[in-house]
């Protein structure tokens, strides 16, 4: 089996592998971190938002425009890859001495591993753990600290979306209708030049649109709501009898984040016309952290859990608002 030790910082877990190193033990290993900690390439350091960089890097590695990623594939064939025990810091100094992205080594590293070294959040966080492909069948996971696991737990299924978020998201998509409009008819945003209306998928122009629409029922469904000076404090099922009345679903979700990835990239590789607001990336987390990366829809289209199934109202206690 594989073993996972998670600790809550990087630099608590570099004093580990520093120890590793001075112990005489050459176990295979690997470090997970955020492109934040990780990405060496120039124009994706530039961007200020993790959001920026997620969508950024994302677009560049697609249309092989980034030659970090690119020398990753003839960087796997060599026999020696893995053999060095790398914290975060020797990582990044690797990638820039070898032109390799350090961000896509660390999970082609953690394929071979023995030992892989990552943060609370990377196991605790559903979305996370979803992201890295993190699997914990047969494997053993060492929490140091543990004593801030339970804060850890509470911040991973918690989530925070104001009215003014909602509001700036309804901004973001309508600058994405904007741009759809604008691109497909060839016309530039703000004397910049848009690509080749030949590229236009019209379905994007109504994703945005009804995207908006949703959006529009949020904020519609949250002024309606009493809310005292000290907060609402409601049972679990609150949530979701809220979020289906905006028509976001166990059903529906999943278009709907597609919907909202698809209007990230737009934000993020025009930032400089539309502005750098990404509050999108806040209504995206909050339906994911609602509804699970493992909560699908019945045949009645309430949620459920994929394995063991069980109503919508068991999922979570209390919501405040």
């Amino acid at each position: 089996p594989k073993i996972i030790y998670a600790s809550r910082t990087h630099s608590q877990l570099s004093q580990v592998i520093g120890e590793l190193k001075a112990s005489g033990y050459e176990p295979r290993v690997s470090i997970l971190g955020s492109r934040d900690q990780l990405c060496v390439h120039h124009e994706v350091l530039r961007a200020e938002t993790l959001t920026e960089k997620v969508h950024m890097c994302r677009a560049k590695v697609a249309s092989r425009m980034c030659s970090y990623h690119n020398a990753l594939e003839d960087k796997k064939k060599d026999p020696s890859l893995g053999q060095e025990i790398m914290d975060i810091e020797d990582l990044v100094r690797f990638g820039s001495q070898q032109r390799v992205c350090p961000y896509y080594l660390a999970r082609e590293l953690r394929q071979t591993a023995d030992i892989i070294f990552m943060p609370y959040n990377y196991i605790l966080d559903a979305k996370t753990r979803q992201s890295f492909g993190i699997d914990l069948n047969n494997t053993i996971v060492i929490l140091d600290e543990a004593h801030n696991v339970e804060k850890m737990c509470e911040e991973s299924s918690s989530f925070d979306l104001s009215s003014t978020d909602v509001a700036a998201c309804i901004g973001n998509v309508t600058r994405c209708i904007e741009y759809a409009t604008r691109q497909r008819e060839g016309m530039p945003i703000d004397d910049v030049a848009l690509p080749d209306a030949g590229d236009v998928n019209g379905d994007d122009e109504k994703d945005y649109v009804a995207l908006k629409h949703i959006l529009m029922n949020v904020e519609t469904e949250l002024d309606k709501l009493d809310v005292p000076a000290d907060g609402l404090t409601r049972r679990g099922e609150f949530i979701f009898d809220f979020f289906q009345s905006c028509g976001i679903t166990a059903v529906t979700k999943s278009p709907i984040l597609d919907m909202c990835d698809k209007a990230l990239s737009v934000l993020t590789t025009y930032a400089a016309v539309m502005g750098k607001n990404f509050a999108l990336q806040k209504f995206a987390d909050a339906i994911k952290t609602v509804f699970g990366n493992n909560v699908t829809a019945s045949d009645d289209g309430f949620a459920k859990t994929q394995q063991p199934a069980v109503n919508p109202h068991e999922l979570s206690h209390f919501y405040k608002v």
